[in-house]
C-alpha cells in the first residue's frame, strides 16, 4: 500500500484495509459436517464466521466507517442460507432486493478473485459423502484480518464508552 496521507473525508481514504496478509496459505476444500443450511446448529455455525462488529472497520481521525469485503461476502452467504432454510415462509417481497444485491455482489467478487486453481474431475459427478476432499487452493491467510477487525471493534467500543461518559459528565456538570 502506498504511504500517502488521506483526509478520510468523502472518498479520500484507502481502498483496502492497511494490512499485509500472507499470500501463500494452502486451503484444501473439503465437505464439512458443519455449515448445514438447516438444523439446530446451522444459524450458530454460519454466524461464527462473523467477528464482533460484523467485519466493520474504522479508519482515520474521524473513524471513517467501512465494511471489509470478505465479511460482506460472508454476510451475503448467511442471507442465502436464511432464505433457503426459511423455505416458502421467507419474506421474499421484503428481502428480494437484498438477495439480488448479494447474488450480484458475490458474482462480482468471484470474478474479482479469479482463483486459477484447477479442480480435477467433474464436480457434478462427485459423491460428496464419499469424496469429501477437493482441490487445494492458494489463498490469503485471513486469520490476521479477523484479529485486526476484532481489535478495532474493541477499540471502538472503548472509544464509544469513553465518549458517552464524557458527554454524560459534561451534561451533569453543565
Amino acid at each position: 500500500m502506498q504511504n500517502r496521507k488521506y483526509s478520510y473525508t468523502w472518498d479520500d481514504y484507502p481502498l483496502e484495509v492497511p494490512i499485509t496478509l500472507k499470500q501463500s496459505t494452502e486451503v484444501t476444500v473439503e465437505e464439512s459436517v458443519h455449515y448445514h443450511v438447516v438444523g439446530e446448529e446451522a444459524h450458530d455455525e454460519w454466524i461464527y464466521d462473523s467477528p464482533h462488529g460484523e467485519g466493520t472497520f474504522r479508519l482515520g481521525p474521524n473513524r471513517q466507517y467501512s465494511t471489509i469485503s470478505m465479511f460482506h461476502q460472508l454476510h451475503c452467504l448467511r442471507i442465502f442460507r436464511g432464505a433457503i432454510a426459511s423455505g416458502p415462509d421467507y419474506p421474499m417481497k421484503l428481502q428480494r432486493q437484498h438477495l439480488e444485491h448479494c447474488l450480484n455482489y458475490l458474482r462480482e467478487m468471484t470474478l474479482c478473485s479469479a482463483d486459477l486453481t484447477l479442480e480435477p474431475g467433474d464436480f457434478t459427478q462427485r459423491d460428496f459423502d464419499l469424496h469429501r476432499t477437493g482441490a487445494t487452493h492458494m489463498c490469503r491467510d485471513y486469520r490476521e484480518l479477523y484479529r485486526l477487525t476484532e481489535n478495532d471493534w474493541v477499540e471502538c467500543l472503548h472509544f464509544d464508552i469513553a465518549d458517552n461518559v464524557e458527554a454524560l459528565t459534561r451534561r451533569d456538570i453543565g
